[in-house]
């Protein structure tokens, strides 16, 4: 039972979220940004990828699906 609740949180576990291509994405204060419109032209951003950090720079913002 321990191996399958292991497997469990694993499978939920943010490092293995960003292992399948997901990122978070954090405002210069290290606030988690969920959505677009929290966001404006010219901001800096960091994202935390699977492996790595990027420091990015919000062009514009897309509509939704675009």
């Amino acid at each position: 039972r321990l191996t399958a609740a292991a497997r469990e949180l694993n499978a939920v576990s943010p490092l293995a979220v960003l292992g399948r291509g997901y990122a978070i994405a954090q405002d210069e204060q290290g606030q988690v940004i969920r959505r677009a419109e929290d966001t404006q032209p010219g901001q800096k951003l960091k994202l935390k990828l699977g492996e790595g950090r990027l420091s990015v720079e919000v062009k514009r913002r897309l509509k939704s699906g675009g």
